[in-house]
């Protein structure tokens, strides 16, 4: 059974790829890619997404719509395939686009990569916002959306539990060049509703911006009133219709975590299981997902093992059933099981899982290609 990211449960089959296109061949393969996994034809979905990397490969980083090219890669593997498969794409490219004539180029990847990464997996999106912090600066002048994308960096040392190192970015964003759009990804994310739909609140993410503002501030009387406010608009809207959900309830868990809130915080965290659970049902494969969210959210935010373990056992049952002990979405859980090893030091345990994570790779993928681990 194929496995979705939450993110894309909650958009509705009309979400087709947003960015223009370079023109160039591989975008008419990827946009048939898209169609075909979202008409349910994973596999006509993969073949044509390998048809249109092979295209892409081949015309190598000089060539116009390269980074868009890897995105829509990235962006129509994702979503019916899970992030594992589809970090590939980022990996290969990055590693073609290594000459400093390709810096503009790879500076786009980077950008991708840490937007898609910064609400999942912090440590590599960290890692791909400092080398494209290095890139900028090594431009002259830099790019025109230099200071958003330092601000954005600061949102997300700040999620990491590193408040000076944001401060740092954010005062260097107010002298940074600010007079061009960040070139996030959109090839397959609707990020608002294109047309109108009866009970959407599109302010929902503006008051959770507010939940983070009043929170940091201190003001958790008039921050915690406003959150349930949110918790209630939410759980008003239709299923369809409750964009980023998941995304809300974590980013007001970790104002509250980051504050020192932690029992709030799991508050939090335990309304976002419970309504992931109400829309789902205890063993699909979307509620394993949140599970597995959450287990992050535990590590990352909250430095609580325990919880984390108990809640990526969960998802690991689930996922057995639905895709099976071989499959890419059992080493992700792996790959969960493997942080959780390192940070409590357990040498043995951690070999073993890197061997597991291996040989799912290998039973899924084959013996010639290298599985990668998520940080």
């Amino acid at each position: 059974m194929t496995r979705i990211l939450v993110l894309f449960v909650l958009l509705s089959s009309r979400g087709l790829p947003q960015n223009a296109g370079s023109g160039q061949p591989w975008d008419r393969i990827f946009r048939q890619s898209w169609i075909a996994g979202t008409n349910g034809d994973v596999s006509g979905a993969r073949d044509l997404t390998a048809k249109g990397w092979t295209l892409l490969v081949a015309a190598g980083p000089s060539a116009f719509g390269y980074a868009d090219g890897v995105e829509q890669a990235y962006a129509t593997t994702v979503t019916f395939m899970g992030p594992l498969p589809a970090s590939r794409f980022y990996s290969e490219a990055l590693k073609a686009t290594g000459p400093p004539s390709f810096r503009s180029v790879r500076l786009q990847i980077l950008i991708h990569k840490a937007f898609r990464y910064s609400h999942h997996q912090e440590v590599a999106a960290n890692s791909a916002y400092e080398e494209a912090l290095a890139l900028c600066q090594s431009m002259q002048p830099p790019p025109g959306y230099f200071a958003q994308m330092l601000r954005d960096f600061a949102d997300l040392r700040s999620r990491m539990g590193d408040p000076e190192g944001a401060e740092k970015l954010l005062s260097r964003a107010v002298s940074a060049p600010s007079y061009a759009a960040v070139p996030y990804p959109r090839f397959g994310m609707q990020d608002a509703p294109t047309e109108e739909i009866p009970g959407y609140n599109p302010g929902v993410k503006a008051q959770v911006y507010e939940v983070e503002r009043l929170l940091r501030d201190r003001q958790y009387e008039r921050g915690g009133a406003l959150a349930d406010r949110v918790f209630a608009t939410m759980a008003a809207l239709p299923r369809r219709e409750r964009y980023w959900e998941n995304d809300h309830f974590e980013s007001i868990a970790r104002a509250y975590s980051f504050t020192g809130h932690k029992s709030e915080a799991i508050a939090v965290l335990d309304r976002e299981i419970a309504a992931s659970k109400q829309s789902f049902g205890s063993e699909n494969p979307a509620f394993a997902q949140t599970l597995e969210r959450v287990a992050w959210r535990y590590i990352n935010d909250l430095r609580m093992l325990g919880p984390a373990r108990e809640l990526i056992e969960r998802a690991a049952k689930i996922i057995s059933v639905s895709d099976g002990e071989a499959s890419d979405a059992m080493s992700f859980i792996e790959n969960t099981r493997l942080r959780i090893a390192e940070l409590e030091g357990t040498t043995d345990a951690v070999a073993e899982l890197k061997a597991k994570i291996r040989e799912i790779w290998i039973a899924v993928h084959g013996a010639n290609t290298k599985p990668l681990v998520l940080n």
